[in-house]
């Protein structure tokens, strides 16, 4: 068994469901960078920019670490 522990000095943080699928709610306007991890994979990250309406979808594909 293993476990991970994420220190963040905000509080916009998810874990995905079932379905490997998130939500952030809340963000105020601004420039983000999402990243998202998995043990077994390399990060990945992306640039989003949030104004008044709601942020759109966003896929990732993560892939498998060769190590």
């Amino acid at each position: 068994m293993s476990g991970w522990i994420g220190v963040v000095d905000h509080p916009f943080f998810a874990v995905t469901g079932p379905e490997g699928k998130f939500t952030l709610k809340g963000l105020p306007p601004g420039k983000y960078t999402i990243e998202v991890w998995q043990e077994r994979c390399a990060p990945a990250s992306r640039e989003i920019e949030i104004g008044g309406q709601d942020p759109p979808a966003m896929e990732f594909r993560l892939d498998l670490r060769k190590d």
